[in-house]
């Protein structure tokens, strides 16, 4: 790898491309609205088919995101 970050391959430039996949499973995460209200998002990714995601917080309950 050279100073640019690329690296020379029979005299081509190559770019590495890292690409980060969620294996299937269950994901939760936390973080705060606009308001400052707690906001908890769990995300179902199931190995094949779509990606399900349920959103919950105080004011307004569970529902679909």
């Amino acid at each position: 790898m050279n100073s640019l970050g690329t690296s020379i391959v029979n005299g081509i430039y190559r770019i590495v491309i890292n690409q980060i996949l969620q294996s299937p499973g269950i994901y939760y995460s936390t973080g705060l609205d606009h308001n400052g209200i707690s906001v908890y998002t769990g995300t179902i990714i199931s190995d094949w088919g779509g990606r399900s995601e349920l959103e919950i917080d105080r004011k307004k309950g569970y529902g679909p995101v």
